[in-house]
């Protein structure tokens, strides 16, 4: 808006750029070579936009994904005996007792927990220190917009640009938090799900399966942000602890210098 009024209102020495930083390897004070200047901008801030668009979507995607096979597992844990006695009806074959059809089953749950921990490894590897990157850059970022909304008088132009910026970089952090929360707690929701499992008349095997199951699950499933902390709710609220502190002493800071 500020571009468009200078273009249409002043004279081509205040003509400005629609984002900075500027262009300074050609003149753009005449046109149509203003014109073009602006357009190179707003759709190279277009195509920025959809890549960090898709990456964030992409991510929450995959972790939304495991947390739905954690859940879907569960389930699957949890109705064990009745699944077994649905595929035992839908058998040709009667003489296979019903043990053997919760043997059939129980190894599949096992090799899918397994292939989740194996999607959860592979995004550990490939996300982690790109998700490193983006929360620091996201926690620098926040903490100076969030000091512009300072400087800003409320309600001003200035002010609302970068008080919608702040939440949207808020609502990044939270959603990686928040999903990467969600998958730990699906993880030890198979183990709660294994241990509701009527394993009295069961196989001997199944039941020490079972245990083994249980131990594994109760140690939850993180995706962490470059090994050094995870993406959970509580990481959230230490970020944002952490950054109105140093939003506060850039204000102090502020107040001194005056």
């Amino acid at each position: 808006m500020l571009y468009y009024r200078l273009r249409y209102w002043y004279d081509s020495s205040l003509w400005v750029m629609p984002y900075a930083p500027t262009m300074p390897w050609f003149d753009y004070s005449s046109s149509p070579i203003y014109e073009y200047g602006a357009l190179f901008q707003c759709f190279s801030m277009l195509i920025y936009a959809i890549q960090i668009g898709n990456s964030f979507s992409t991510m929450i995607g995959l972790l939304a994904h495991i947390s739905i096979q954690m859940d879907i597992l569960s389930n699957v844990f949890r109705y064990l005996k009745i699944r077994a006695e649905k595929l035992q009806k839908l058998d040709i074959d009667k003489s296979k007792p019903f043990e053997h059809y919760v043997d059939i089953l129980f190894r599949e749950n096992i090799n899918h927990h397994l292939k989740i921990f194996e999607l959860a490894d592979e995004i550990e590897k490939f996300y982690s220190v790109i998700i490193l990157i983006l929360m620091m850059s996201f926690i620098i970022i926040l903490c100076f917009v969030l000091y512009c909304c300072l400087v800003f008088p409320i309600f001003s132009i200035f002010f609302m640009q970068n008080a919608t910026y702040s939440c949207i970089i808020l609502c990044h952090i939270a959603m990686y938090c928040y999903w990467g929360n969600e998958v730990s707690d699906a993880s030890l929701g198979v183990a709660q799900a294994a241990a509701e499992v009527d394993w009295v008349d069961l196989p001997g095997n199944i039941s020490k399966s079972l245990i083994m199951v249980i131990l594994r699950a109760q140690k939850p499933l993180h995706i962490t942000a470059g090994k050094l902390f995870p993406l959970s709710m509580t990481t959230f609220m230490s970020i944002m602890r952490r950054t109105f502190s140093f939003l506060m002493l850039l204000k102090q800071s502020q107040e001194l210098s005056n």
